[in-house]
Order: structure tokens, then C-alpha cells, then sequence
């Protein structure tokens, strides 16, 4: 598994996930005052969901200091790929030196990650427990198999 990728894929969709955690948080709260429930369980749950939240925004922005720092064709690589933006007008997606490119964009932003102090064993002890994550995770890991 390659943990960039999954942060790739991930990156545009972080606000919504975010948005998605402050409603759990927001249910989690008003379920808390109608149940019957000790309220510590509630709370629990609840600091879980703030600390997911939290890394979440983190990561959003590393990701959005690293891509600043990338070339113009870079962020193109990038957006095509994992971002699903429409390529512009000359944008060679099919040739070989498409996938080379790929590749060594990849490899730069894995090294860009790691100077941001975010490696693998980083990225699995912090993020690889966040539902969200997780699930996009699953979706590679699926698509690596077939």
C-alpha cells in the first residue's frame, strides 16, 4: 500500500469528511442528553471524532503546502490523476513518458511527505484508524487485487 496515494485520493474530499465528523459530534451530543447511557461512553466517542478531525485538517493543509511547491505541470500530473481534473488542451495521458512522469511525481511528493515529518509508520500509527482513511484505503487495496 502506498500511503501517498491514499492521501491523494483523500486530499479533495477532506472537508467533506470533516463536515461529515462535526455532524457525527453534533448527534453524538444531542444523543448523550437523551440517553440513558453513562455520558463518559458518549464522551469518548466524542474526543475520538475531535482528534480524527483534527489530524484530518492537518493533513489538508501539509498536502496544501506541498502542492504549492510543485511545478505547474506537477500539479497537473497530480490533479489528473488523483484529483479527477480534465486534462487540458495538448496533454499527453496515454504515452509512456505519461506514466514515467507519474511515477517520479509520486516519488517526489512520498519525499515531500517525509520531510514533513509524515512517513509510513507515521501516516498508519495517525490516519490509518480514521474511518475515512480507512475506506480508501480499502478502495486501493481492491483495485490493486483485480
Amino acid at each position: 500500500m502506498c500511503y501517498a496515494k491514499v492521501i491523494l485520493f483523500a486530499y479533495p474530499y477532506i472537508d467533506d469528511a470533516v463536515a461529515a465528523i462535526d455532524r457525527q459530534i453534533e448527534k453524538r451530543c444531542r444523543l448523550s442528553f437523551y440517553s440513558d447511557k453513562p455520558c463518559l461512553v458518549y464522551a469518548d466517542k466524542i474526543a475520538e471524532l475531535i482528534s480524527d478531525k483534527r489530524y484530518l485538517e492537518l493533513l489538508k493543509k501539509a498536502v496544501g503546502k506541498i502542492l504549492a511547491r510543485l511545478s505547474e505541470e506537477e500539479r497537473i500530473l497530480i490533479g489528473y490523476k488523483y484529483f479527477k481534473n480534465r486534462p487540458i488542451d495538448g496533454f499527453d495521458y496515454k504515452s509512456r513518458q505519461y506514466f514515467r512522469k507519474q511515477i517520479r511525481v509520486l516519488n517526489k511528493f512520498t519525499e515531500m511527505l517525509s520531510y514533513l515529518k509524515l512517513t509510513e509508520e507515521a501516516f498508519t500509527k495517525y490516519y490509518s484508524k480514521i474511518p475515512y482513511i480507512k475506506s480508501i484505503q480499502i478502495r486501493i487495496d481492491n483495485l490493486n487485487a483485480a
